[in-house]
């Protein structure tokens, strides 16, 4: 099922999901060179920032998705799975000159240091 965001990008999502999701104004947003749907939320009266694929999978807090095929918008279960943050970095395309020549490893710019 597809799923109208804004600037003109779609998100794809299960047919079960749909009623999970509907109940709020999707927005597409570029994290880097990638697009994810989001949306904002109040909790504890505060405004904050809801990603589809976390709503989708029920995501733990110290958990985070990995889109397999590495498009953000694709939020079908097929497509996602629970990883930590190792992993999901280990799935990461490479950027050219941001990343080593080695598979899941980059530079961490804050830290001044490569991390895995």
């Amino acid at each position: 099922m597809k799923i109208l965001l804004t600037q003109g990008r779609i998100a794809l999502i299960d047919d079960k999901d749909f009623l999970l999701i509907s109940e709020y104004k999707w927005y597409a947003n570029k994290i880097g060179d990638t697009y994810y749907a989001m949306t904002h939320i109040k909790k504890n009266g505060k405004r904050e920032t809801l990603l589809m694929h976390r709503l989708i999978l029920n995501v733990p807090e110290k958990m985070e998705t990995d889109h397999i095929n590495h498009n953000g918008l694709d939020n079908r279960r097929s497509n996602l799975r629970l990883a930590t943050s190792q992993q999901n970095n280990f799935n990461r395309k490479n950027i050219d000159g941001s990343s080593s020549q080695y598979k899941g490893v980059y530079w961490n710019k804050s830290r001044r240091k490569w991390r895995v």
